[in-house]
């Protein structure tokens, strides 16, 4: 959503230049100041609902991004800013208020220097380390937690959607433009970001915050292995909601650890828990992101060798299935004699 560029200086006003237009919204130059508050610095990118500029709160001397929507789309501009501030969190964006400029409604939020979680991913020569991925992801969750108490949910979660305060700093849940009651109702027209959609999104079902976990679920197959669980190439005349459907009902969820040899089945279950094609089998946000983090200490864990020794065949395959099914991490020999087992 939000792209981190070259690190800003100072925090005075911005240097005056020759004025040159930003990109988008329309109408909005450097230097311009809007609401008599906010001068503006810069177009940082663009969100699932908006563009988005850098400017200097002058009036508190402190950076801050605006938030512009076509005023056609004022309305998903106001819902955002009130679920926002309705659902104050320290793992959510916050908004500070709002403005108008020219006719057009702009938001006024916190300003992410670290820019998202798809820009942090490709930083790293090759995929970012497991335990900084599953860091993310608890951080994450415990933001949608606070958002399904509230009631609410966001409907687009996603690698873009996530913000870090710094490079290596805090992430937060952004963008809640879309987010939605659960019990909403959808309309004919389904919302969010196909590739993160689950089986009952796909088919118009009521929303529920069992959707944000299905799509907490494949960005952290995204981050883990570079690519999402059931890839669509060539979408045709709007075949790609149904292509997907298929494909999730026909297919499995690849294992991450065919990507991650140092993942162990135990993680696989547990990112395949939130993967669950019955919203009713998924757990909560937290109990997913847990769930990943103890497996990966127990992915982690040393391997433990046992010997079992007996001149009874029956009785050293019954304690070595026994000893595996107890402790799955054990790896057992088994030999007749003691003379062998030396």
């Amino acid at each position: 959503m939000i792209e981190r560029s070259t690190p800003d200086s100072g925090e005075g006003p911005a240097t005056r230049r020759p004025p040159r237009r930003v990109e988008s919204p329309p109408a909005v130059r450097v230097g311009d100041l809007l609401g008599g508050t906010y001068r503006v610095r810069r177009a940082l990118g663009r969100g699932g609902q908006g563009e988005i500029v850098l400017a200097m709160d002058e009036s508190l001397g402190r950076l801050v991004a605006l938030k512009w929507l076509d005023s056609r789309d004022a309305g998903h501009l106001l819902d955002e800013g009130r679920h926002l501030a309705r659902s104050p969190h320290p793992g959510i964006v916050s908004v500070y208020g709002m403005g108008e400029h020219a006719g057009a409604p702009f938001l006024v939020l916190e300003y992410m220097r670290g820019g998202d979680l798809r820009r942090w991913s490709s930083l790293f020569t090759d995929l970012p380390p497991v335990d900084h991925i599953v860091r993310r992801v608890v951080e994450v969750a415990h933001a949608l937690e606070a958002l399904h108490r509230a009631g609410l949910v966001h409907r687009d979660v996603k690698p873009e959607n996530v913000l870090l305060a710094e490079l290596d700093g805090h992430a937060k849940l952004a963008d809640l433009g879309l987010s939605r009651r659960a019990g909403y109702e959808p309309s004919h027209r389904i919302h969010g970001t196909l590739e993160f959609m689950a089986p009952e999104v796909l088919r118009g079902e009521t929303e529920a915050p069992a959707r944000d976990v299905f799509a907490l679920a494949v960005m952290t197959y995204l981050l883990l292995t570079g690519e999402v669980p059931w890839p669509i190439e060539n979408r045709r005349n709007g075949d790609g909601p149904r292509r997907l459907h298929d494909a999730q009902i026909a297919d499995p969820a690849p294992r991450a650890s065919a990507h991650r040899p140092e993942l162990c089945s135990a993680f696989d279950d547990a990112l395949l828990a939130g993967l669950a094609l019955d919203a009713a089998e998924r757990p909560g946000p937290l109990a997913f992101a847990w769930g990943l983090e103890d497996a990966l200490s127990f992915c982690a864990s040393p391997r433990w060798r046992v010997l079992v020794v007996d001149d009874d065949p029956d009785f050293r395959a019954l304690a070595a299935v026994s000893l595996q099914g107890e402790l799955p991490r054990v790896e057992v020999s088994e030999a007749q004699t003691a003379a062998e087992a030396l």
